[in-house]
């Protein structure tokens, strides 16, 4: 067998692994109490802080509030704004997850090498049981 038979089907079999991976690697299981056929995902908002830590974002939330409506009466009354919010930086960020499509090629070129280093150790150990 040629070198160039063997990177094909090296090639080829990678190729279908692949292909294969592929489907099950973005499957999502469907919450068990969700009927079948309906795709529609609920959000579930669940808060972690303790009531200690949501007393004080109450209390921020109050200031903020009790701020802003003095900001309004001093821009009422001709007063320079105090309140302007910072302008929200521009993200350039798609939402395109690189770090996974990286992840996965490396993975697909780590099974291309290590497939075509095994396949070429067969083909040395068949090549020198031949000749004994």
């Amino acid at each position: 067998m040629s070198s160039r038979s063997t990177l094909a089907r090296t090639l080829a079999g990678a190729l279908a692994i692949g292909a294969l991976a592929a489907p099950a690697a973005l499957a999502r299981p469907a919450a068990p109490d969700t009927p079948a056929g309906n795709v529609k995902q609920a959000r579930i908002v669940q808060s972690l802080r303790t009531p200690d830590a949501q007393d004080a974002a109450a209390q921020v939330a109050q200031h903020k509030a009790s701020a802003q409506a003095q900001a309004r009466l001093y821009a009422a009354q001709g007063a320079p704004d105090l309140m302007q919010q910072p302008a929200q930086p521009v993200s350039a960020d798609d939402g395109t997850p690189w770090m996974a499509i990286a992840a996965g090629f490396a993975a697909l070129l780590i099974l291309v090498g290590s497939v075509t280093l095994a396949g070429r150790a067969f083909m040395r150990t068949r090549r020198t049981g031949a000749t004994v």
